[in-house]
């Protein structure tokens, strides 16, 4: 019997064996996947490629033509970070700027004669470089570019003449190029990842590198009907393109706005030492204005150029003018998404003067501080202790209640197009006359929007200057501010629904009984609109959205209209990167969370095999993938454990990728060990860790959020007991899951909790840090949940 199976066993190999060796000869399909119409695949039989007997070489000829890319122009430039600062501000200390201005008659000619000295000081004590094509990658060593040129030949030589000995040459050349790449890259690898705590900016710029975070621009644009092939045109067509979101609207100057009784101070000037403030927070890694004068140079030649800065600030705020050099703004296209060959698909970046941006930073303080009461509590862009998080708090803890009551919510999004682009100058300076700035200060803001010139650079090429007739400078300091003072009246608008506003996105919303409520929301959306159509803003109806909060059988239906349009009615929305549905479930925003981690964390694994330290990969988890799971985490925390499962899997997979290649622990032992082995903690519990912070930023005062702080209440006890208070916090009474698992009441009971855990918590009394560590060293003694 065993004779007879061994027998049928060979057998069944030996069929084997003649099947793969009929496959391996001739049936194997190798697919040539493109886009291209035509193609043309053949045998090479003489490659000097290595030959894998399953896959033989093919010969590859393609018709379509190549797609190419705009080259740059090699411009020479100046090398400020070489520069010899010593000598530099010697020179600058000579200067006498006293001097030298009281012969100007107005502020433009001061900053005319700053830039003269500037630059000729630059032009002695700064050399020029001229940047070189890169050819080959950044870690390619000199000797390696020369084996590979070397070999490069010997293939053209050997192509040539058929020499076997060429072929050799070639072939011992292609082993030594592969051996020293080698070489090259791990020696690389391993100064970049050194380089992560003693310089960050090489270490990160690799990370960048393999994201594919660098974007070349076609050599062949189109706009409309237009086409251009030169680097000269294509910026000219970008600069159409941008000039053309402008409006050259005048509209009146009169508006709803409430006179402010505040004044502005009638006088503003800065010392010197303000000035030298300002600039030691400076950030040399910046890139240089349209001035081509860097933040690096304007650092370290600080305390020269801090008399001269002085006086300019002071005499453009007492004469109500700012100087024209610090008007203009460079323009940096970068692609969105869509046709790469489209103009329409990139959007702008603005990059304005060092100096410029200076001045708005110490203007800024005292503005935000005089505007701060007047701006709307609904506001949460730009404002200092308001952020993403409070504005969608605010909307859920509203919309929960209502839920909860089994209450049917209708939200409106709207959306404004070009928003900061489409802001009247005239209306925004009669706005800011209503709230109290007048005088000197008011000419100078008139002086700051007025002509301000822009022009595009791409790759070296520049295009022609071309006003920018309306909106708030974008990529400078006082334009978030400015912005916010022109769209605050809005709210007046505003009388039957409760809104939030977050920079130019605005959310209105009312809870729906019947078809009188839907009536109302109506009311105020024409009210937005008619305040749309005086102020020269546009409402995008195809991007503005209409969600039913509710989780009723019977949903009340219910229609929107904005400028004549019907707004589409969706159940899922993605609301300042958080993705709502109609019954609060959050499970969209999840599927999304994971899945982007997943990608991430896949590019973290296949990009660090070089990497030694287990620290640099905790890092780069922490920046790329642990940064996309706890994004404003607070409010849409999962409730249920398959979803916090789902999250926790993905740090899970992490912790044993790391294990599997570091020593003194296994892949295999248990994620509770893995996470004490590295120093982590489970996401659950960051959540909860970040929870409690943002609860003592609330009642400390560090977030300015008074609607947010109406819903925390203290638990008070009807009879006083020896006994230590644990439920310090008041949890309103839940119907449902939906106000259970919303944040604030979720926070609350979190909190009453770990009181009864942690005996010495206590957030009225600790510190953020102090908070911090004690929850910290709490959790780190904890199993993961």
């Amino acid at each position: 019997m065993k004779k007879n199976k061994k027998k049928k066993n060979k057998k069944k190999n030996k069929k084997k064996n003649i099947h793969n060796e009929q496959y391996i000869d001739g049936k194997i399909l190798d697919l040539v996947l493109t886009n291209c119409s035509t193609l043309q695949v053949t045998g090479k039989l003489n490659a000097l490629s290595n030959i894998d007997t399953k896959h033989p070489p093919l010969l590859i000829s393609l018709q379509e033509q190549i797609p190419h890319f705009l080259k740059p122009a090699l411009n020479p430039r100046y090398n400020f970070f070489k520069a010899c600062y010593e000598k530099l501000l010697a020179h600058l200390m000579r200067i006498d700027w006293l001097a030298e201005f009281n012969v100007c008659h107005n502020v433009n000619e001061m900053t005319t004669v700053f830039y003269r000295l500037l630059r000729d000081t630059i032009e002695t004590y700064v050399q020029k470089t001229k940047p070189k094509s890169k050819r080959f990658p950044s870690w390619f060593s000199k000797s390696l570019i020369k084996i590979i040129s070397e070999k490069e030949k010997k293939r053209k030589r050997f192509m040539k003449y058929k020499n076997p000995r060429d072929r050799l040459e070639y072939e011992l050349l292609r082993r030594r190029s592969q051996k020293y790449t080698e070489i090259c890259l791990h020696i690389y690898k391993k100064r970049t990842e050194e380089s992560i705590h003693k310089n960050p900016k090489i270490f990160w710029r690799y990370i960048k590198e393999r994201r594919g975070g660098e974007t070349t621009i076609p050599a062949e644009m189109t706009y409309g009907s237009q086409i251009a092939k030169t680097g000269t045109q294509i910026a000219e067509l970008f600069a159409d393109s941008f000039a053309s979101v402008y409006s050259s609207l005048i509209l009146s100057e009169k508006t709803s706005v409430v006179a402010y009784e505040s004044h502005y101070p009638s006088k503003v000037k800065f010392s010197e030492r303000e000035v030298i403030r300002a600039i030691k927070k400076l950030d040399i890694f910046k890139g240089a204005g349209p001035d081509e004068i860097p933040p690096v140079f304007v650092k370290r030649c600080g305390p020269a150029l801090a008399l001269p800065l002085s006086i300019i600030f002071n005499t453009s705020l007492r004469d109500g003018i700012f100087p024209d050099e610090w008007k203009k703004a460079k323009i940096v296209p970068v692609y969105k998404k869509g046709d790469c060959n489209d103009v329409k698909n990139y959007r702008p970046i603005s990059i304005l003067s060092c100096f410029s941006k200076l001045f708005e930073t110490l203007v800024c303080p005292i503005i935000s501080r005089h505007l701060g009461t007047a701006i709307s509590d609904m506001q949460h862009g730009f404002i200092k202790g308001r952020s993403v998080q409070t504005n969608l708090l605010s909307l859920m803890s509203y919309i929960s209640k209502e839920v909860d009551k089994n209450q049917q919510v209708d939200c409106i999004y709207m959306d404004f197009s070009s928003a900061f682009d489409k802001v009247c100058h005239s209306r925004l300076i009669c706005k800011l006359r209503c709230y109290g700035i007048d005088g000197a200060l008011l000419e100078w803001f008139k002086s700051y929007l007025a002509k301000r010139l822009q022009f595009v650079v791409l790759n070296g090429h520049r295009s022609r200057n071309y006003v920018a007739e309306s909106g708030v400078p974008q990529g400078s300091v006082l334009g978030p501010v400015l912005f916010s003072v022109f769209i605050n009246d809005i709210t007046s608008s505003i009388k039957y629904c409760k809104y939030s506003i977050f920079a130019d996105d605005l959310k209105v919303y009312r809870t729906v009984g019947s078809s009188v409520d839907s009536l109302l929301i109506q009311d105020d959306l024409d009210r937005i609109n008619i305040w749309c159509s005086i102020n020269g803003m546009i409402v995008n109806a195809k991007k503005s959205f209409h969600i039913k909060y509710t989780r009723k059988k019977k949903i009340l239906a219910t229609t929107y209209r904005l400028s004549s349009e019907v707004l589409q009615e969706v159940n899922e929305i993605r609301d300042l990167g958080v993705i709502i549905d109609s019954k609060l479930t959050f499970r969209g925003h999840v599927d999304t969370v994971v899945n982007q981690a997943s990608r991430m964390l896949g590019f973290l694994k296949r990009n660090t095999k070089g990497f030694l330290n287990p620290v640099t990969k905790i890092i780069l988890f922490n920046s790329l993938v642990r940064s996309r799971l706890e994004f404003a985490s607070v409010v849409w925390s999962p409730q249920y454990s398959t979803h916090s499962q789902r999250i926790e899997n993905i740090q899970r997979s992490f912790t044993r990728h790391l294990a599997f290649h570091s020593p003194g622990i296994s892949h295999r032992d248990t994620y509770d060990l893995r996470l004490k082995h590295f120093g982590m903690i489970s996401l659950y519990n960051r959540r909860l860790l970040l929870d409690i912070i943002f609860l003592k930023k609330i009642l400390s005062g560090y977030i300015d959020c008074v609607d947010l702080l109406n819903h925390i209440k203290l638990s008070v006890p009807r009879k006083y007991t020896r006994h230590r208070i644990t439920k310090l916090l008041y949890v309103p009474a839940c119907r449902s899951n939906v106000l259970k698992g919303s944040p604030i009441p979720r926070i609350c009971s979190e909190y009453n909790r770990l009181c009864t855990l942690i005996l010495d918590i206590d957030v009225f009394n600790d510190s953020v840090s102090g908070l911090r560590k004690k929850l910290t060293a709490h959790f780190c003694s904890l199993p993961s949940a």
